[in-house]
């Protein structure tokens, strides 16, 4: 009976590298030690913060990895790994992959547009606010106008960044520093 290769990408370029790398690094120990170690050979693929595909320290060009493997987990975290893009990556050279297709984890990536999505269902969803960059200059008045909406506590999360990267939470006084801070 042969054995299945399994890449395990870990690491990469987001704010989330290194727990990345301990995501990887229990995936690989589950492939090594679990029910499917002998159907199974696990590939350590760690995504250098610069992007580079390595084995071993080795840099190889993606293709030259997923050539020789018969599918892949994802064990990213943040950009690259859940915003579409290593999915869009594994899609165009036909290599199965754990999670959601490239489309879907762009939206999914995206707060604002997941919550567009969403709306068209009927699922319940929190009350919430695009803030720009663009209105770091109006910051008090941005707060106060949150404040007429919302309260008396706030949640503020980047609209892109995966896990809870970023996350403040914030009072009424808190507001303008926290959104400051997160624009």
């Amino acid at each position: 009976m042969s054995k299945y290769r399994i890449a395990v990408l870990r690491g990469g370029p987001s704010e989330e590298h290194e727990v990345s790398l301990k995501t990887g690094a229990a995936l690989l120990r589950a492939l090594s030690e679990g029910l499917s170690h002998e159907r199974v050979t696990p590939l350590d693929v760690t995504i250098t913060r610069a992007g580079e595909w390595t084995i071993d320290g080795r840099r190889h060009m993606p293709e030259q990895i997923l050539q020789h493997v018969d599918g892949v987990i994802i064990g990213l975290h943040g950009a690259y790994g859940e915003d579409g893009k290593v999915q869009r990556v594994l899609e165009r050279h036909g290599v199965p992959f754990t999670g959601s297709g490239s489309y879907s984890s762009a939206i999914a990536m995206h707060k604002g547009i997941t919550k567009d999505h969403l709306r068209e269902h009927p699922i319940l969803l929190a009350p919430h606010m695009l803030v720009s960059r663009s209105s770091k200059e109006q910051v008090h008045a941005v707060s106060e106008g949150i404040a007429a909406l919302f309260g008396p506590r706030y949640v503020i999360k980047p609209v892109r960044s995966g896990s809870s990267h970023g996350v403040r939470t914030a009072t009424r006084a808190e507001l303008p520093r926290a959104l400051a801070e997160a624009l």
